[in-house]
């Protein structure tokens, strides 16, 4: 529990340089009064400028500044939380902040903002809780009555913390929309994987057409050249035998050449043997003496000489024409031999020409060997691609139970989204609240002599009856009697309040609240009503009727404007 000892402030709205202190502890109940612009409403500036920084009223902080010193505006508030005693201190003009613990200041953590600090750490509330549970003020008060039904139930949302489930309403409706658009993104993504499978499939499958097709047409053209490479080797085989023939007939082509090379120096010798010997016939038909050694050449020797050599050239012409058979049997034989190596020629080269045609096909094979591996490799490429279709389709599994993840999570964001509407969780705690209320309203008109049943449904319109069961209106009561309904809710929000807000303090505030419409009598039920919320607070009322009060709380203090500063007066 928050427990306020004093505030303490100058040079703030119509208060001057001296400081104006308000013990809060020191009476159950206290009645502020005066005029109007007299400053009994400062202290309420005071309080909540000291703690947050802000004017209770709509109004620019440096307006706070007293317009005749326009400088050195102070605000201190002294309160305890347990053993441990606070001060707060701000000011403007210079600008002040400080916060005293157990009478030391507390140095400024760099980076840690002091306010949020006093706010969630110490106070455990922010200046809209301080303002609903501390102070009911004409400056933020409007009479439940006089909202519109939607401003009723936003209004008892937020004193029955039920508020936080439209901001919980609010994030799921974020969440909700977050969750469409992740499964529409799924969704998108399983379209995107879903053409890749697709484009996928499609080029195995043209991988494995193309292969199969290259493939069959390799092996096709494999089969070709070898059957030309077959007929090839029949070809040579049958040259090869026909040439191994041919060799065989011209085996003597080497003798056959010796004997024409022995043969023809023969005949040439023999052809000039004849000559030699003709030309000795002829010169001894012709001289009679030898040129040499002028003898003379008888008749006998010479007769015997040309008839010698005559015989010789027969002999030699016999032996001529048996080598001329000889030469001619054998250039025969030659011609023969040369016919068969012209033929072995043309066989040779018709083997080389087989064997040229063996070895292109054999290159073409090769090279189709090669091709059906390179088509091996393919297969090898193709596994990869299978392995890249594989992992498509596991990435579209996966976004598949991603969508299923995400559509599970949006329906229990829609049921909770249902749970959070105003028929649901909600629903069920005004339900259990509105008895509640109703009773409180009842039981405190009934202190304020109002003698009506008042009910609220969990719509929040209300349903009044008299004693004798007439439905009445709201507008048809008197101010007075209005003024009373009015302040039989606001005593049961405060009740509610502090039944549900876990913030605790021992101040009350009533800002102008329990003036219009009052007669003595009314105002007496109506500080009882307050004698009794001071058993756990403190209460202050400020009030422009002190006729109506002033012997009915325990301290009375008067404001009043001397030479334009407010001042508290005997």
């Amino acid at each position: 529990m928050i427990f306020f000892r004093e505030v303490r402030y100058k040079n703030i709205m119509a208060t001057g340089q001296p400081f104006t202190v308000i013990r809060l502890d020191a009476a159950p109940t206290t009645l502020f009064t005066g005029k109007n612009g007299s400053g009994k409403s400062t202290f309420i500036e005071a309080i909540t400028f000291a703690l947050f920084n802000q004017a209770y009223r709509k109004i620019n902080k440096p307006a706070l500044v007293n317009t005749i010193n326009n400088k050195a505006l102070l605000c201190e508030i002294d309160f305890d939380i347990g053993p441990t005693k606070y001060t707060v201190r701000r000011g403007i003009k210079p600008a002040v902040f400080e916060i005293e613990i157990d009478g030391k200041v507390r140095d400024s953590v760099p980076g840690t903002d002091d306010q949020k600090w006093l706010e969630e750490v110490v106070l455990g509330m922010n200046f809209k809780t301080f303002c609903q549970t501390v102070i009911i003020g004409n400056a933020t008060y409007t009479p439940f009555m006089q909202l519109s039904t939607p401003n009723r139930r936003d209004f008892v949302e937020d004193l029955l913390d039920i508020r936080i489930y439209g901001l919980m309403t609010d994030i799921l409706k974020k969440k909700v929309s977050d969750a469409k658009q992740r499964i529409k993104d799924i969704e998108d993504e399983l379209r995107v994987q879903s053409s890749k499978i697709d484009v996928q499939k499609s080029y195995i499958q043209t991988l494995h057409d193309d292969r199969e097709r290259k493939a069959a047409q390799a092996r096709e053209k494999i089969a070709a050249s070898q059957l030309l490479i077959e007929q090839a080797n029949k070809d040579m085989d049958a040259f090869v035998g026909q040439r191994d023939s041919l060799m065989e007939k011209a085996e003597d082509s080497t003798g056959a050449a010796e004997r024409m090379k022995k043969l023809k120096p023969l005949a040439s010798k023999l052809v000039e043997n004849v000559t030699k010997l003709r030309e000795e016939i002829a010169f001894f038909e012709e001289h009679d003496d030898c040129p040499v050694c002028k003898q003379m050449i008888n008749d006998e020797f010479k007769s015997s000489a040309i008839e010698e050599r005559n015989t010789k050239v027969l002999h030699l012409k016999d032996g001529s024409l048996k080598l001329r058979e000889q030469i001619d049997a054998t250039q025969e034989r030659l011609d023969e031999i040369f016919e068969l190596n012209q033929s072995i020629r043309r066989l040779d080269q018709d083997i080389a020409d087989c064997v040229s045609r063996i070895r292109v096909e054999q290159r073409v094979v090769d090279r189709l060997q090669a091709e059906l591996s390179v088509e091996q490799q393919i297969t090898a490429n193709v596994d990869h691609e299978e392995n890249k279709l594989k992992s498509l389709a596991a990435a579209a599994i996966q976004m598949t139970e991603a969508k299923t993840a995400a559509t599970e999570d949006k329906f229990y964001l829609d049921l909770q989204a249902l749970m959070l509407k105003d028929t649901g969780i909600k629903a069920n705690v005004i339900k259990q609240y509105v008895p509640i209320m109703n009773k409180m309203i009842n039981k405190y008109l009934n202190a304020l002599d109002f003698f009506a049943s008042f009910n609220l449904d969990e719509n929040f319109s209300e349903v009044i009856k008299s004693r004798n069961r007439d439905v009445l209106q709201y507008e048809s009561f008197s101010e007075g009697e209005k003024l009373k309904i009015d302040l039989s809710i606001l005593f049961t929000w405060i009740a509610i309040a502090k039944m549900k807000n876990t913030v605790s303090t021992n101040l009350l505030i009533f800002d102008e609240v329990t003036d219009a419409g009052l007669d003595n009598e009314s105002s007496g039920h109506i500080v009882g009503i307050l004698k009794d919320l001071a058993k756990t607070a403190h209460v202050f009322v400020i009030s422009h009727h002190p006729e109506l009060y002033a012997d009915k709380f325990d301290r009375h203090i008067k404001f009043a404007k001397v030479n334009n500063y407010s001042l508290i007066v005997d």
